[in-house]
């Protein structure tokens, strides 16, 4: 009589389902990337994160617009800032968006000096960095923090009678670029230019743009593009100047919600 193991062969003498028994190998750990390097480095953020960031730390420039609120042209209800961040290939990079809350809205339309929170997210929900302006009566100032939680540096927000300025600092204080706005602007139905400059050279500007009379007579909804030089290829400081154009938008433009048609139309 023919042997049957020379017929088919099942696996050896093992019997069923002892191969399917045994424990699966163990998935290769993946090494968590949180507090790893200087807060924002691009070299130490996940590849999914630094590759949906790639518009802002390798483009040369980048355009925010925010959203059209229906209820302050309608009513003057002032609503949470929104934000779409496109890259120099006009795909969105980024949404920002402020904290959402029935007292958040109070503060908003009530307290122009109130505390205010900004997310800043990839189109996938990652958080990318965030945005904190303390309670600040005057010379208000953005607490940027990076992804993983850890502060990337500040916004922070100097005296001058004549102009708009803003410094962007490192956590500890030091300041790495100077946001200047234009002399004596008084009219804004033209575009506003932001000059950056690191130490004495230009690395690039921040416009705001004329979005024409209806809509700077009726909202406060804004346009702003970043002209980012080849200069300025750190990766930490292209988020800062992103962030730098959003504390520009509501520190200085958005505080026009609360004021009548004729003042936001002289830039008030």
């Amino acid at each position: 009589m023919a042997d049957p193991k020379l017929e088919l062969d099942w696996g050896g003498d093992a019997p069923r389902g002892a191969e399917s028994a045994a424990p699966a190998p163990a998935a290769p750990e993946v090494e968590s990337l949180v507090g790893k390097g200087p807060p924002g480095d691009p070299r130490f953020m996940s590849a999914e994160l630094r590759a949906e960031l790639r518009g802002v730390l390798e483009g040369g420039w980048l355009s925010v617009r925010q959203s059209f609120e229906t209820l302050q042209m309608l009513v003057g209800w002032d609503q949470p800032s929104q934000y779409e961040v496109r890259g120099s290939d006009t795909r969105v990079v980024l949404y920002a968006a402020e904290e959402r809350g029935f007292l958040q809205g109070l503060f908003r339309n009530f307290n122009p000096f109130h505390r205010r929170h900004v997310e800043c997210l990839t189109l996938a929900g990652t958080r990318a960095m965030t945005i904190d302006f303390p309670f600040r009566f005057m010379l208000r100032r953005g607490e940027v923090m990076a992804w993983d939680g850890r502060s990337m540096g500040l916004i922070q927000e100097r005296f001058h009678l004549l102009r708009t300025i803003l410094e962007v600092q490192s956590p500890s204080g030091a300041t790495q670029l100077v946001i200047r706005g234009p002399w004596l602007k008084v009219f804004s139905f033209t575009d506003w230019v932001f000059e950056v400059s690191q130490g004495e050279r230009v690395v690039g500007r921040i416009k705001k743009h004329f979005s024409g009379w209806a809509r700077e007579a009726m909202s406060t909804s804004d346009d702003f593009s970043i002209e980012l030089d080849d200069g300025l290829a750190d990766g930490r400081l292209r988020q800062m100047l992103l962030a730098a154009a959003l504390t520009l938008d509501l520190v200085r433009f958005e505080q026009r919600g609360n004021q009548g048609t004729f003042t936001r139309l002289l830039g008030g």
